[in-house]
């Protein structure tokens, strides 16, 4: 018997002791039977049948008590009444409670179940997604950096092409402007040969005889050099007699020398002209204009018509005039050079920085790719993270439900099959009292 309802029927007794004190010596009050003191000590023996752990123990003290307290036997037998009434309840109650915790713990161990099943699946797709995203995402960087690598490569081709060019078209700049140059200078060298032939040619003829003169009025052969100061035929000046060396103070500075092909007027002039200082024999005068020419090659030929007749001049004349033409065909070579080198230049330069354009295109787009497939990456680690831990927490949950409601149904068990016990007893209480009251009925009759 549980101590709540020891504690009930204590104090029923207690409550209606002082009600039946007065009519126990009374054999009937109202139609009830009274039993007495050797009644009572008729029914212990049956009644400590029940005496079988701590609630038979209290329900056969409880009987006794309720007997000798008021005599009555109803008023004992309604109180067993009631207590199976109230044991019953309690079971009742006790299957309606632990059915409806045991709805509650299904339903919360479906929720968990789903939670667990959900979690698993995301985590399952999150693995998936990265064995796509994993391979695409190095793939991709892999093409970065690639792209980066043409880039760097095509910025130092146009670096290149860039300073070739300005290197070429330095030194043909520099190479046209010395050929123009040379071209004025051949210019002002004839107009100064000129002036000097048409200055000897009036001289000349101021000088000649009048119209009519007789032969022997023409300047004699003897005002030549007499033929035996002449050198021989292809003789060359010894070896102190050449000119010497220009003077490298008078030379253009390294950045302006004519290139290559350039004519060299004056060097090709002098050396043509040396046989004919030979043959007035002036080498020694050769000498001092060669140095003269190495500084100043107009000056020079100002000097060396004075030497010359005017068939000579023109015969300088004309050469200059071939070394000019010559000069003008490779200034016009060159000019066509500079031009072709320049439409090269910006056609190769438009093309690489077309592909230099393409490039950074085709890399900025891989550097957003290779961005969207990161943050996928990021995204996909922490759901599957997220995910684990939801399942983690689910699947303990669930464990944990499992445990409480397998404990729970124990503890139900062992309760109900406790209370099963004590209706039991209750009951054998009450058939004994049935019996024993139908027997002090008969012996008191």
């Amino acid at each position: 018997m549980t101590k709540p309802l020891i504690v009930w029927v204590l104090l029923v007794l207690l409550g209606t002791q002082h009600f039946v004190e007065g009519v126990r010596l009374r054999g009937r009050i109202g139609g009830k039977m009274m039993i007495t003191k050797s009644d009572i000590m008729y029914l212990r023996d049956p009644l400590s049948q029940l005496s079988d752990g701590d609630f038979g123990d209290d329900l056969f003290n409880s009987i006794i008590l309720q007997l000798e307290s008021t005599g009555d036997m109803d008023v004992a037998m309604k109180m067993l009444e009631q207590l199976k009434a109230d044991l019953e309840n309690q079971q009742w109650q006790a299957d309606k409670e632990h059915a409806d915790f045991e709805a509650t713990t299904k339903a919360n161990l479906q929720d968990f179940i789903s939670k667990a099943k959900t979690a698993i699946d995301r985590v399952e797709e999150a693995r998936v997604s990265l064995k796509q995203i994993v391979p695409d995402e190095t793939a991709t960087s892999n093409q970065v950096k690639t792209s980066q690598d043409q880039l760097t490569a095509v910025e130092k081709d146009i670096q290149q092409v860039s300073d070739s060019y300005e290197e070429q078209s330095t030194t043909l700049r520099l190479r046209i402007a010395e050929e123009e140059r040379t071209i004025e200078l051949i210019d002002t060298i004839i107009a100064q040969l000129e002036e000097r032939i048409k200055a000897q040619e009036e001289a000349e003829a101021a000088d000649a005889p009048a119209d009519g003169a007789p032969a022997g009025d023409q300047p004699p052969a003897g005002d030549q050099p007499p033929a035996g100061d002449q050198p021989p035929a292809g003789a060359q000046p010894p070896a102190g007699d050449q000119p010497p060396a220009a003077d490298p103070a008078a030379q253009p500075p390294a950045g302006e020398q004519p290139p290559a092909n350039a004519t060299q007027p004056a060097p090709t002039l002098f050396a043509d002209m040396e046989s004919r200082l030979a043959e007035i024999n002036k080498l020694q005068y050769f000498k001092d204009l060669a140095e003269i020419a190495a500084l100043n090659p107009v000056m020079a030929l100002a000097e060396l018509t004075t030497a010359l007749n005017a068939k000579v001049a023109r015969r300088i004349i004309q050469k200059l005039r071939e070394i000019q033409d010559l000069l003008r065909q490779a200034l016009e070579k060159d000019k066509a050079v500079k031009v072709r080198s320049e439409e090269l230049y910006e056609q190769t330069v438009s093309r690489l920085n077309q592909l230099k354009t393409d490039v950074s295109l085709s890399l900025e787009i891989l550097q957003s790719k290779l961005k969207t497939l990161k943050r996928q990456h990021t995204e996909e680690d922490l759901a599957m993270a997220s995910n684990q831990k939801i399942y983690d927490q689910s699947t303990a949950s669930q464990k944990s439900l499992e445990d409480l409601l397998i404990a729970r149904q124990n503890s139900f068990k062992d309760a109900r099959a406790t209370r099963a016990k004590e209706l039991e007893i209750v009951e054998k209480a009450i058939q004994i009292l049935r019996v024993k009251e139908s027997d002090i009925k008969a012996n008191k009759n």
